[in-house]
């Protein structure tokens, strides 16, 4: 159990996770973090940095014919791939850094548990930010799994022959990824529950 004593425990790789991260490491503090899903989180894979590169790589490529959605995604993982070194070093190797790409489970003040293993933690740090509900639609789960529908983290499993597409949700990003279809041909309809752009 010694090996699993830490300062700082984050639960959370988004943005919020790593920049938490970063700064306990810079103040000597050893630190664990639990990501379950995709480092980078949502500012990484959907938000506005990858919306904002595909707007770049249009522009980019605008005086060709032919632009490809695919190689646009393939395009910014790579870009996306160096930001996340550039900016969060420690990924790679920090001796004082962890990494644990599971689900975590706070049990008490100083004890996450994770893939049947427990970290003992000064401070918890739970940095999962505005986590998207999943919608109670009737077959939401099943087409989930059958990448019919998509979080836009999973923006990039888009299909060749997609011709068109619903996004539910009526944010900023929803539109833009709107916009970004229609640019390729892609018919889009945007579905907003409540008020649109409202934030």
């Amino acid at each position: 159990m010694e090996n699993n004593k830490y300062d700082i425990g984050i639960i959370g790789g988004g943005i919020a996770g790593l920049v938490a991260a970063a700064t306990a490491l810079e103040a000597g503090y050893r630190t664990i973090l639990f990501e379950s899903n995709i480092i980078g989180g949502k500012t990484f894979n959907g938000g506005d940095l990858y919306l904002n590169q595909f707007v770049q790589a249009i522009k980019t490529n605008s005086n060709q014919d032919v632009i490809s959605l695919h190689k646009l995604f393939e395009q910014t993982e790579r870009i996306k791939k160096q930001y996340i070194i550039q900016l969060f070093p420690f990924l790679n190797y920090h001796e004082n850094f962890t990494l644990i790409n599971h689900k975590a489970e706070i049990l008490d003040a100083n004890t996450i548990k994770s893939n049947n293993e427990k970290y003992k933690c000064r401070y918890i740090i739970i940095a999962t930010g505005n986590k998207a509900n999943k919608v109670d639609i009737d077959g939401i789960d099943n087409s989930l799994k059958q990448n019919i529908t998509l979080y836009a983290t999973d923006f990039n499993k888009l299909s060749n022959k997609a011709k068109k597409v619903a996004i539910l949700g009526g944010g900023r990003i929803a539109f833009e990824l709107a916009m970004l279809l229609v640019d390729f041909g892609i018919k889009a309809t945007v579905i907003s529950r409540g008020n649109s752009l409202s934030h």
